[in-house]
């Protein structure tokens, strides 16, 4: 079936009249194995969503908040290592984690084995959970593969800062100490260390929640960004063919 799928997508992707990559990490991976869609008109624009009221942010609600389906490649089992962690060291931080998945029930018991039932919680899928994200300090972040999630731009126009790994188009996202930080994905010890070291600086968290929300309306609100989307697929430029450009 995977030979199948990717037999089609080499024949049909160079046959388009454009293509627009989200990021340029997806570029890259769909160019090293289809090589023939470098001759196609191509441009990054990047995923994007519309601004979010933050006038009035809610009661506090958690200290961090971590937004994905419940499956392997999330790495849900890593964040509450990290929190377990943090926990050893003094920082029991609470945590909402929102999505929906196969692996609900082998996290729950994780969250007992490690102690962490009074700190973390599985809030499930919730359709309008972008409306929270002003109530948490920062967004959590441990997937092993992306291409640029949503969830992430979304808790930036939150205005919270962003600890994540630089997985496929994450690095993309933002800069580390500058809208959040980086951390590795096989050391929870050094992830706490990372995680508590933004934690107990409320200034520089607050910087950097700043700097993601500056962020957000430059590089991914919608009314920003959907225009240049709508200039490509109107009028792809066959000058941009084979030219990596980028919007």
């Amino acid at each position: 079936m995977f030979r199948a799928i990717r037999s089609l997508e080499r024949g049909a992707l160079p046959r388009v009249d454009g293509l627009v990559y989200v990021s340029e990490w997806g570029r890259d991976a769909v160019l090293s194995w289809c090589p023939e869609a470098a001759t196609v008109p191509s441009v990054v624009i990047r995923n994007f969503v519309a601004p979010l009221d933050i006038d009035h942010r809610p009661a506090p609600i958690a200290d961090l908040v971590s937004v994905g389906n419940l499956e392997a490649v999330k790495n849900h089992r890593y964040l509450l290592e990290v929190l377990a962690n943090a926990k050893q060291a003094g920082r029991p931080y609470t945590m909402d984690i929102f999505g929906g998945g196969p692996l609900r029930k082998d996290l729950q018991e994780l969250i007992r084995s490690l102690g962490l039932e009074q700190q973390v919680r599985l809030r499930g899928f919730c359709a309008d959970v972008r409306e929270s994200l002003p109530g948490y300090l920062a967004c959590v972040h441990a997937s092993y593969s992306e291409s640029l999630p949503l969830a992430i731009i979304e808790a930036m126009a939150a205005g919270l800062p962003v600890v994540a790994a630089a997985s496929g188009g994450v690095a993309e996202l933002f800069d580390d100490g500058v809208e959040g930080r980086l951390w590795p994905l096989d050391d929870p010890d050094q992830a706490a260390a990372i995680l508590i070291a933004l934690m107990d600086d409320e200034e520089k968290r607050s910087l950097a929640g700043a700097a993601a929300l500056a962020r957000f309306r430059r590089d991914f609100d919608a009314e920003v960004t959907a225009p240049r989307l709508l200039s490509f697929v109107m009028d792809p430029d066959p000058a941009f063919a084979g030219s990596h450009s980028r919007s």
